[in-house]
This record gives structure tokens, C-alpha cells and sequence, in this order.
């Protein structure tokens, strides 16, 4: 079966190229056309973007969700234990959190206990 497609697919494609050959031949101006060298498009060389510098904001302003750190941002500070990093993005109008912790609130808000108990694994007594 494999060879009966093989073998139609390679008789049209070469009727297919001995007409358009023919067609190629039969018009001068075609011919010449398609010999013309073709104009090679170049692209200007990509330049960095000079970003201005992410600054966190102040307390007031600043999103309250909770943020996954590692293994590292789960730490005893003043007999208290810190579990995650207080999320670095502007908080919206109206609101606690930031456009994605408004949506999704997955690790709970910095000042709260935590939702999940996968944290505890971290911790030593």
C-alpha cells in the first residue's frame, strides 16, 4: 500500500514540475523574472529596552498576599516563625492585593496563618 502512494505521490509531483517548467519556458518574461536577483531583507539589530529600576513599595501600598520563597523563606524570627515572603507588587485601588493575588490568593495573606499546612515541613521543634 505504502508503495501505490509513493508511487502516485512522485508522478504528480513530476507532472507538476515538468508543467510548470513548461510554463517557465513558453514565457520569456517569467523566465527572466524568476532569474532576477531577489532583494534580501535585513533586520535592524535588536536593542535592549533600558527599563527603569523595580522598586518595592512602601507598606501602605504594597500587596499583602503571601509569596512561596523556598526553602530559605521559611525562617524563626523573634520566637515567631515566618512562613513565605510578603509579596513585592503595588497593591490595586480598592483592594489588599495586587492583580494577581486578587485573583488567586494560593499561600493566604502575609499577616495571616497560612492555608496550607505544607509549610510545617520546613520547621524544626
Amino acid at each position: 500500500m505504502e508503495d501505490i502512494i509513493l508511487e502516485v505521490v512522485y508522478k504528480f509531483t513530476k507532472r507538476q514540475m515538468k508543467q510548470n517548467i513548461e510554463h517557465l519556458l513558453s514565457t520569456p518574461e517569467t523566465l527572466a523574472s524568476s532569474l532576477k536577483p531577489t532583494k534580501i531583507r535585513t533586520t535592524k539589530p535588536r536593542t535592549k529596552k533600558k527599563g527603569t529600576a523595580h522598586s518595592i513599595p512602601d507598606d501602605e501600598h504594597r500587596c499583602q498576599g503571601r509569596i512561596w520563597g523556598g526553602e530559605d523563606s521559611v525562617c524563626l524570627q523573634n520566637d515567631k516563625w515566618n512562613y513565605g515572603e510578603r509579596c513585592k507588587n503595588r497593591k490595586m485601588d480598592g483592594s489588599l492585593y495586587c492583580g494577581i493575588h486578587d485573583k488567586s490568593l494560593t499561600h493566604g495573606n502575609f499577616f495571616e496563618s497560612p492555608p496550607h499546612d505544607h509549610y510545617k515541613k520546613y520547621t524544626y521543634d
